[in-house]
């Protein structure tokens, strides 16, 4: 089951319910789909120029906030700091939650992403 999916089903459960969306939802939404198209195609592809995004890379930036440092700073590869803080907090999100590396809670950003540590790869 995709994130794509499982987000959709615990936004119209949420909805059903009369609450307000998550707005983690919503990022994780947004994430996923710039990194289907911002990352993808040099990092999950066989062949790719991008070294795979797998858990235990992903570990080696220690907290979110590195992370976050790391992809603004060189991502994408082609034409680097060309997207908003948003769109690259987003991408991240996705990344964490889709490798199971953080709890779903808040939504990432500034204000909490140098507490979200991942430990250290095994």
């Amino acid at each position: 089951m995709t994130l794509r999916l499982i987000a959709k089903m615990l936004l119209l459960t949420v909805t059903a319910c009369g609450q307000s969306p998550d707005p983690l939802i919503d990022q994780l939404l947004r994430g996923e789909t710039l990194y289907r198209t911002q990352c993808a195609y040099c990092h999950d592809v066989e062949g790719g120029i991008g070294v795979e995004l797998s858990r235990r890379t992903l570990q080696h930036y220690g907290t979110a906030y590195r992370l976050y440092r790391y992809v603004q700073l060189a991502m994408p590869y082609q034409s680097p700091r060309t997207l908003t803080d948003q769109e690259y907090w987003d991408i991240v999100a996705f990344m964490i939650v889709n490798d199971s590396l953080a709890p779903l809670h808040d939504e990432f950003g500034e204000g909490n992403a140098k507490a979200l540590s991942f430990g250290t790869a095994n």
